[in-house]
């Protein structure tokens, strides 16, 4: 969205009509100051999407991993045997 400098002035004379040349200074700086603000919320909200996003692709590769790395069932018992010991061992 780009304005023209025909545009602009439009807009300017409107709002020196509207409000009037004493309190355009102010109602310029509220509106400066409400679209930093909007343009502070966005890029957070921005952000916070951006971080979802990577969330999501991050638990769908741990997915994937986990598929790939499925244990055989005769090997679970052993697998438990092993951790035991190590735990035992640990002790020590």
């Amino acid at each position: 969205m780009s304005l023209g400098i025909g545009e602009i002035i439009l807009i300017l004379i409107i709002a020196f009509v509207v409000v009037g040349p004493e309190d355009l200074p102010k109602v310029a700086r509220g509106l400066a100051r409400a679209l930093k603000q909007m343009r502070v919320l966005f890029a957070g909200v921005k952000e916070d999407l951006d971080i979802e996003r990577d969330l999501k692709d991050i638990k769908h590769d741990l997915h994937e991993i986990k598929e790939d790395m499925d244990v055989d069932p005769d090997l679970s018992g052993e697998m438990k045997d092993i951790a035991r010991i190590r735990r035992e061992i640990m002790k020590k």
